[in-house]
């Protein structure tokens, strides 16, 4: 969140961001903030927030972005993290859109198409697997790539861990 945790009763936040927050508590979700009680959102701390949005992802998937849409701010802390990334590909009618061109450059270029979108240097990107997903059927094999990603991860910080008492 990028308010105070405290956003129903101080409306620390927009009304449609608390109505979302709600829904996410209403589904088992959780709500994160590194901020007290009280402090509002502002545009600053919304595009910090990105960044522990892209923390917390084993992986993440663009829907629908301009090349200068606030989806950039997630996307550039997320880029330099070895997690697998998805971007759906628009129907072909739409994919000429304004609303879509962050989605096409990224399925054009990749790594250079993220690079270009959020002004960060390709050679600074970790992603570990850049995924196109252009039918409902293929989400499921993104799934599969988080969960493999996770099992890999996990595998190697435990051996990181049990190299230091060798």
């Amino acid at each position: 969140m990028a308010g105070g945790l405290n956003y129903n009763q101080a409306r620390t936040i927009l009304k449609t961001t608390a109505l979302e927050a709600e829904k996410v508590l209403e589904n088992g979700g959780l709500l994160l903030s590194e901020y007290p009680p009280g402090i509002k959102e502002d545009t600053f701390s919304v595009v910090k927030s990105c960044r522990i949005q892209a923390a917390v992802s084993d992986g993440l998937i663009l829907i629908q972005s301009k090349l200068n849409g606030g989806s950039k701010f997630t996307i550039e802390s997320f880029a330099e993290l070895p997690r697998p990334f998805a971007v759906i590909k628009p129907i072909e009618r739409e994919k000429d859109l304004q609303e879509y061109e962050a989605n096409m450059e990224i399925i054009e270029n990749k790594e250079f198409g993220i690079a270009k979108m959020t002004g960060i240097k390709s050679d600074k990107i970790r992603i570990s697997k850049i995924e196109v997903i252009a039918e409902k059927i293929e989400y499921d094999g993104f799934a599969s790539l988080i969960e493999n990603s996770i099992k890999k991860s996990s595998a190697e910080v435990a051996g990181d861990l049990f190299s230091k008492f060798e």
